[in-house]
C-alpha cells in the first residue's frame, strides 16, 4: 500500500510540473494565481467579453506568459496576413524569433502568409513583439484558441 501511495504521489508531482507548460483555457472572471502560473506575483482576473475566448501559456523554462483571443464572429476572411514576430524564445542563445505563422522567415511588406476561412486568434508574449493574428485550424471556440499559442 506504501508503494501504491509513494508512487501516486511521485506521478502527481510529475503532473503538476508539467502542467505550467501546458496552454490553458481561460474562464472568464476566474482567477489565475501563482498555482496556475507560477510566473505571476498576484493573481490575475480575465474578464472576456462575450462570445470572446481565450488562452494562456506560462512557460517557466523561457520565462515567458503567452496569451492568444478569438471571436466567435471574428473574421473569416480568407487572404494575406503580414508576418510578424510575436515573442521571442529565449531559451536560445541569441533569441529566436517566434512568428504568427509557421511559414514566415521576416517581417517586411512580401513577408506575408494566407489565413483560412475558419478565423483569426491574436497572441501577443510578454517576451516581445507584436500582438499579431494567427490563423486558426477550427472556429473560434476554447480548444482553436488553446491550439493557436505557439509551442
Amino acid at each position: 500500500m506504501k508503494n501504491i501511495f509513494v508512487g501516486a504521489l511521485v506521478a502527481s508531482s510529475l503532473f503538476a510540473s508539467f502542467a505550467f507548460a501546458a496552454p490553458t483555457a481561460i474562464e472568464s472572471g476566474n482567477t489565475v494565481g501563482s498555482g496556475e502560473c507560477e510566473l505571476l506575483a498576484e493573481p490575475v482576473v480575465v474578464t472576456l467579453s462575450n462570445n470572446v475566448h481565450g488562452a494562456y501559456n506560462c512557460t517557466r523554462n523561457n520565462n515567458s506568459i503567452t496569451v492568444a483571443t478569438c471571436h466567435f464572429a471574428g473574421s473569416r476572411k480568407v487572404g494575406p496576413e503580414r508576418c510578424a514576430i510575436i515573442g521571442n524564445d529565449t531559451s536560445t542563445t541569441p533569441p529566436s524569433p517566434i512568428y504568427n505563422d509557421d511559414s514566415c522567415t521576416g517581417t517586411g511588406p512580401e513577408n506575408t502568409f494566407t489565413v483560412n476561412n475558419l478565423g483569426k486568434a491574436f497572441v501577443g508574449s510578454t517576451t516581445g513583439g507584436s500582438t499579431a493574428a494567427v490563423s486558426l485550424g477550427a472556429f473560434c471556440e476554447d480548444t482553436s484558441v488553446t491550439s493557436a499559442l505557439p509551442q
